[in-house]
This record gives C-alpha cells, sequence and structure tokens, in this order.
C-alpha cells in the first residue's frame, strides 16, 4: 500500500511546481508598456488630432487680371453712336473714343458693339440684343454692307425693330463718311426683311 501511496504524492508534488514555474514565468514574460515616448511630462497628440505643418502651406490666389497698356493718343479715334433714350422714343448721340483700326470691318465691328451697351450716365440703353452678331463688313464703291448672324430676325416688337435700324445706321453714316449707302445680309445673304421690316432695297444716306 505505500508503495502505491508515495509515487502518487510524488506525482502531486510535482504537478504542483510545475503549475508554480508555468505561472512564475507568465508574470517573468509580461512587459509593461514603453513609457519612453511620455518623455519628461511631455504628452503626445492623441492619433486623431489635427496635424498642423510648419510651415503651412502657402495660399493659392487667382493670378490678376492682365490689362494692355493705354492706347497713345496718336492712335485713338473718337466715333458717334446712337442710342435710344430711356423711353425708346428717339435715338441720343454719345461720343465715343477707341482705338484706330487696320479695317473697315474690324472698326465696324467695334462700333457696331458698343451698340450693345447701355449707359446709365447718359440714360441711354443698348439698341443691338446681344444675341445679334456683325459676322461680317465690307466697304466697296460706296456700300457699306453688313452680314448679320440670323438672330436679327427674331427682334421683339416692331419699336426694337425700328430702334435697332435706325440706331445702325445713323451710327454707321457717321463714322464712315465715304459710305453712301448701307445694305444688310443674313448669314451671307442679301436680306429681304429682318423680323418684319423691308430691307431688300438697303439705306441710303
Amino acid at each position: 500500500m505505500k508503495k502505491i501511496i508515495l509515487p502518487l504524492l510524488l506525482a502531486l508534488t510535482l504537478a504542483g511546481c510545475g503549475s508554480q514555474t508555468s505561472n512564475s514565468k507568465d508574470v517573468k514574460d509580461w512587459t509593461p508598456p514603453d513609457q519612453s515616448s511620455q518623455g519628461s511630462g511631455t504628452s503626445q497628440p492623441p492619433s486623431n488630432s489635427a496635424v498642423i505643418p510648419n510651415p503651412p502651406p502657402a495660399q493659392t490666389e487667382p493670378a490678376p487680371v492682365q490689362k494692355g497698356p493705354d492706347v497713345p493718343p496718336a492712335d485713338q479715334v473718337q466715333v458717334a453712336v446712337y442710342k435710344s433714350d430711356q423711353n425708346a422714343t428717339k435715338l441720343v448721340k454719345e461720343t465715343v473714343t477707341i482705338a484706330k483700326m487696320a479695317s473697315d470691318s474690324k472698326r465696324a465691328a467695334v462700333i457696331f458693339g458698343l451698340l450693345k451697351e447701355s449707359n446709365p450716365q447718359a440714360q441711354t440703353i443698348a439698341t443691338v440684343p446681344a444675341k445679334v452678331e456683325l459676322l461680317g463688313a465690307t466697304v466697296e464703291n460706296g456700300v457699306l454692307t453688313l452680314n448679320f448672324n440670323d438672330e436679327v430676325t427674331r427682334l421683339q416688337g416692331s419699336t426694337t425693330e425700328t430702334m435697332f435700324v435706325d440706331s445702325v445706321n445713323q451710327t454707321m453714316f457717321a463714322d464712315f463718311q465715304n459710305v453712301s449707302k448701307i445694305k444688310y445680309q443674313i448669314n451671307g445673304k442679301d436680306a429681304d426683311v429682318l423680323t418684319q421690316l423691308v430691307v431688300k432695297d438697303g439705306f441710303r444716306r
């Protein structure tokens, strides 16, 4: 009987020692978190904090608008433009200074563009709708031919159409002294009518 009990006691004793050795090993293997990252009282920002670069990135600003040089007086010319008064009952003359143009086509285009601009100071309103474009202009044998796009056939109302024709004609006659007649074209073809007004015979000074 003693031979049986002694081995059992020995086995239990060894098992207990093995358990203690295992627990001791677990404690020794555990390593506390590294505290060196905290420094001497210096705290690190949390991972979700915004990081501000140093120096901050430069702000991108739109490039300034470059303006062309002023036109010398010797290269300027005064032109007359006739626009509608605020009641659309008569034309009012304005004198505008523009740069000299090398061709009649460019000069006519610039003058035509002025008729699209209202002038609150002069109390005048534009006589040419924004969508109406002058596609070209030629002077030949005293005849100024103005070529419009087809928006000229969609002028709203007889008053608008009459003011358009009168202001264009008076303006062009005033600024092209060598012209005795004005003819209209639409997309390169001689025009018979605009919206309602017959223009096939042209207009004489």
